[in-house]
């Protein structure tokens, strides 16, 4: 599993926003995997979620769901070799 957190950015007052967190219950992530995160506006008018991280050392997963919440949709997405 992974976790999110909504982190406000704020000089000496940094912190995670209270209740505004997210666990995507996909396979595991290697080892010192990077967590990218995004929103973005999506074709039916709320904004969707997009999770990426890496699964293996050949791809990286992105998990997708609605802002608010639901079910994760999970894509594998190969790296070409150079």
């Amino acid at each position: 599993m992974m976790n999110g957190y909504n982190i406000s950015w704020a000089a000496e007052n940094t912190s995670f926003v209270p209740n505004d967190h997210f666990t995507v219950a996909g396979e595991p992530a290697l080892p010192g995997s990077h967590l990218s995160v995004s929103a973005i506006p999506n074709l039916s008018g709320g904004d969707s979620l997009l999770v990426f991280y890496q699964t293996n050392g050949s791809d990286i997963t992105e998990y997708t769901r609605d802002l608010t919440g639901g079910q994760w949709a999970q894509v594998n997405i190969e790296i070409p070799d150079a």
